[in-house]
């Protein structure tokens, strides 16, 4: 079996926005220890090229925010297995399901 598509795209955006924003917190701000990189911005004067760090926590702030988008878009799919459903999850099953296949009577059509 297969992943769904859309499910696997919401995931791998979600796994590329925790490797920018560790990549980061690591390597630009040190969060674990020295910062091992800098990064410098081409479209500013030499004196003001290194990216301070605010706009990195502010980036973070950004990055942390598109994967709590993308945890409640996940969430909006379901994986379960019949064999390892719940109880609770069988039941509402079996009500959909004769739910759908009842014809609409007239106390229905309202």
């Amino acid at each position: 079996m297969k992943t769904n598509p859309a499910y696997a795209s919401l995931a791998y955006r979600k796994a590329i926005v925790q490797f920018v924003s560790s990549s980061i917190k690591t390597r630009l701000l040190g969060l674990t220890g020295e910062p091992t990189e800098r990064l410098l911005c081409d479209d500013v004067f030499p004196v003001d090229a290194e990216v301070p760090a605010e706009e990195l926590v502010d980036f973070i702030g950004e990055l942390n925010e598109e994967e709590a988008r993308l945890d409640l878009e996940m969430n909006k799919f379901e994986f379960t297995r019949r064999a390892n459903a719940t109880p609770e999850q069988r039941q509402h099953s079996k009500k959909k399901k004769r739910k759908k296949s009842r014809p609409a009577g007239p106390e229905q059509a309202n």
